[in-house]
């Protein structure tokens, strides 16, 4: 009886969340059956700016590996770099600051260098602007995609994207 009962709960419960609750990575259905934004799981890890400079909102990081502690970045423009995360706000010389590893960020900086960016086309990190993403034409085996182009964009500047680091 008590596996019985067990069972029953289970099934009710997967019934519950498959209407109305958590859905993907983190984001949950209102009740009129949309996604819910406010809901969008972000996630961050907590780095230390290593670098010679105030690291930018918006700037991809990657590890500094002369540091070898694992939690202090760089911005950097070396090709086939992968990116850590997006910074979240900007990070002043030795501080310790939020920086976005999955999720929707709606302010990454991007540089049209290498290319337009294509929504839903796979960024990369810029190996011409140190700390901007970049598009691909064609994807590179040497580089490490951190997501996706929420947006299209044909100029350097501000764009969404949805980091999967």
């Amino acid at each position: 009886m008590k596996k019985v009962l067990i069972s029953l709960f289970a099934i009710v419960s997967m019934n519950v969340h498959a209407f109305n609750g958590t859905i993907g990575r983190g984001a949950a259905l209102s009740y009129d059956g949309t996604v819910d934004a406010s809901s969008i799981e972000k996630q961050s890890i907590n780095v230390k700016n290593s670098h010679s400079v105030s690291i930018p909102a918006g700037s991809a990081v990657t590890l500094d590996l002369t540091a070898d502690d694992g939690a202090s970045v760089i911005i950097s423009a070396t090709a086939g770099l992968s990116p850590l995360c997006i910074m979240e706000t900007a990070c002043a010389v030795g501080a310790i600051c939020a920086c976005q590893t999955n999720g929707k960020l709606d302010s990454a900086l991007f540089d049209v260098g290498a290319g337009s960016a294509v929504a839903g086309k796979r960024f990369y990190m810029s190996s011409v602007n140190a700390g901007y993403l970049a598009a691909r034409a064609a994807d590179v085996a040497t580089e490490v995609p951190g997501g996706i182009f929420y947006d299209a964009a044909a100029a350097s500047g501000s764009v969404q994207v949805y980091i999967k680091l």
